[in-house]
């Protein structure tokens, strides 16, 4: 049975200045590691924006957007590239995976960072969109209304935080919540720690978010070897 191997949790440090990779690096590196996808989740948080001048939320989004473009230029279709965020709203320090929108989508919905969980999770309502907490037990992070979420993330690979990952899939276990993992890439070390296994080829985000919603990805929990 042919494996096809995603990153779903990742950052380029043109958008996510916490970054250590440049976008060019992150692309070759797993096309090194041999994942057939990544999902390209920079931060749309406060920071990101705040080493420049942007004069309206249409320039912010441009400047945010401007890695996952960047990244589908450098792929040449030698690896596939999705878009994604983590988003960290106002109100707390929490970070959010969110998958299965399109650019429009940010421009088209104001300064989503003001929304708040609650009022986020209400426009995706209906909507082939799904937001995962990004590792929730992390130190500083506030356990939120699982009502709010489709899911979390379970497995994140990050090797400078304490992610508490087991507390987490016990927590989606729980409250019936789907599942998704990352290596949350910012440095080479963090190269191939994590993602998600499909057994065919996703040809867009919407095919990974089928994926996500009908629980028939294999969250990786190994380095992948190559």
């Amino acid at each position: 049975m042919n494996q096809y191997y995603y990153e779903m949790h990742c950052h380029g440090k043109e958008v996510s200045i916490c970054s250590r990779v440049t976008t060019q690096q992150l692309i070759e590196d797993h096309i090194q590691a041999g994942y057939t996808g990544v999902t390209i989740t920079n931060h749309l948080n406060r920071a990101t924006f705040s080493q420049q001048y942007f004069s309206s939320w249409k320039q912010q989004i441009e400047h945010y957007l401007s890695g996952y473009y960047l990244a589908k230029k450098l792929a040449k279709d030698r690896i596939d590239v999705f878009l994604g965020m983590e988003i960290t709203f106002d109100e707390n320090l929490n970070d959010y995976l969110v998958y299965g929108f399109e650019p429009e989508f940010l421009f088209e919905n104001g300064d989503l960072m003001k929304m708040g969980l609650k009022a986020f999770s209400k426009l995706i309502d209906h909507e082939n969109i799904l937001i995962f907490q990004a590792h929730p037990f992390r130190d500083n992070m506030t356990i939120t209304n699982p009502k709010y979420l489709d899911g979390i993330e379970v497995y994140n690979a990050n090797p400078r935080h304490i992610s508490r990952n087991e507390i987490s899939k016990l927590w989606a276990e729980q409250y019936h919540l789907l599942t998704v993992g990352g290596s949350d890439y910012h440095k080479y070390d963090d190269l191939g720690h994590g993602g998600i296994c499909l057994n065919e080829k996703a040809e867009s985000i919407h095919d990974i978010v089928k994926h996500l919603k009908n629980q028939t990805a294999q969250i990786i929990t190994e380095k992948l070897e190559w």
